[in-house]
């Protein structure tokens, strides 16, 4: 829930708004924001899938396609692993001085 709507609505969503909006925008940069914002909504799918199995699912049949997922159900996909190799301690710093100076 926290990361959800604090981090993910809050944040991410927000600021990626001017790059979705932008019509002179790098194409590799709509894809690679569009692809981000899909694809870290696909995995909390997955991961609330358990408590909230029916608008998850509901939810997942239109997200998945878009993440280029297949599959009939989200009960059949695989439960998300975390990858510590994949963080990057830089943007993670910098987002947390935007953060700092917003708030």
């Amino acid at each position: 829930y926290e990361f959800i709507w604090n981090e993910y609505c809050d944040w991410y969503l927000e600021l990626s708004k001017p790059v979705l909006w932008d019509e002179q925008a790098d194409p590799a940069l709509l894809r690679g924001t569009r692809r981000t914002l899909i694809t870290v909504m696909e995995t909390w799918l997955r991961l609330l899938h358990p408590f909230m199995p029916f608008i998850t699912e509901e939810i997942w049949q239109r997200a998945a396609p878009l993440a280029g997922i297949s599959g009939p159900s989200i009960m059949l996909q695989p439960w998300p692993e975390s990858d510590p190799g994949a963080v990057d301690s830089a943007a993670n710093a910098d987002i947390e001085w935007l953060k700092a100076v917003i708030v």
